[in-house]
């Protein structure tokens, strides 16, 4: 019974670590995307992934989560880019 306890504990962490990451990611991205930036997003994620790695608690949720956001934050840096390069009010006539 340990073990499963130990089991669903670790595998919670992992996919509780992903869904707060992603929505971390989401809520940057939408609020730099109001300012027409949404590349900012990518780089105050793993900025803030290496403030939780340097001065953070040494919670294994959190840090599994600034992993993973700044992973994500290398998808989100050329969706970004591709963003502002595609988005109709960035075109010039």
């Amino acid at each position: 019974m340990l073990m499963l306890k130990i089991m669903a504990e670790a595998l919670g962490q992992v996919i509780g670590g992903l869904v707060a990451a992603a929505l971390f990611c989401w809520l940057f991205w939408n609020a730099f995307k109001l300012v027409r930036h949404p590349e900012i997003s990518a780089a105050l994620c793993v900025l803030i992934a290496v403030a939780v790695w340097a001065f953070g608690p040494s919670s294994p949720l959190l840090r599994l989560t600034s992993v993973y956001a700044a992973m994500f934050a290398f998808w989100l840096w050329p969706a970004g880019r591709l963003w502002r390069r595609e988005h109709p009010s960035m075109k010039r006539n």
